[in-house]
C-alpha cells in the first residue's frame, strides 16, 4: 500500500491578506505555511528517530535452581540535542549485552550477573555545541554522558515465612 503525502503549494484567497495583529498573540500560520510532508521534512524526521531493539532470553537449566537470563539491546544513531541545524556529528549506534545467572532452592536465593559484558564504550545522550558558526566556532564540540563499562553484581538473600 503507498502512502500518498499531499503538498499545498497554492494559498487560498483568504490567505492573501496579512491576520489582523493582536498584541501578545502570534498569528496562525496560514495554508501556504502548513505544506504536507515534503521529503526534507521526512528525511530530517526519520534522522531524529533511533531505531531501537531488545532480544532477551531466560533458560531454566536446571528446575528453579539454576537459570539463564540474557540480554541483547540496541540503539541506532540518532542526533544530538541543542542540534536544530543536523550539522553536528551524531550519537553513534551501540549494542550491549547483559548476562545473568541464578537461582532458588527452598527459601533460598541467588544471583550473579554481568551487565555489558562486552565491555562496550557507549554514550546515550548527548548536547551539542550551541555556537556550530562564526568566530570561534564550536563545531564538532558537545557534552556526552558516558555510560558504565562492565559491571557484577552478586545478590543473595533467604525469604522470610
Amino acid at each position: 500500500m503507498a502512502t500518498r503525502l499531499k503538498v499545498v503549494t497554492e494559498p487560498a484567497a483568504a490567505d492573501t491578506a496579512p491576520p489582523p495583529a493582536i498584541p501578545g498573540f502570534a498569528p496562525a500560520p496560514s495554508r501556504k505555511h502548513r505544506a504536507g510532508w515534503t521529503a526534507e521534512r521526512q528525511r530530517m524526521f526519520i534522522e531524529r528517530v533511533a531505531l531501537t531493539g531488545n532480544v532477551g532470553v531466560s533458560w531454566d537449566i536446571w528446575q528453579k535452581w539454576l537459570t539463564f537470563d540474557g540480554v541483547v539491546r540496541f540503539v541506532g544513531a540518532r542526533r544530538m540535542d541543542n542540534d536544530q541545524l543536523n550539522i553536528q556529528p551524531m550519537i553513534p549506534a551501540s549494542t550491549v549485552v547483559d548476562i545473568r545467572f541464578g537461582g532458588e532452592y527452598d527459601r533460598y536465593f541467588w544471583s550473579f550477573a554481568v551487565q555489558n559484558l562486552f565491555n562496550a564504550n557507549y554514550f546515550d545522550y548527548a548536547i551539542a555545541s550551541p555556537f556550530p558558526f562564526g568566530f570561534a566556532s564550536q563545531l564538532n564540540t558537545y557534552n556526552a554522558y558516558p555510560q558504565p563499562g562492565r559491571s557484577f553484581m552478586l545478590k543473595g538473600g533467604f525469604k522470610l515465612e
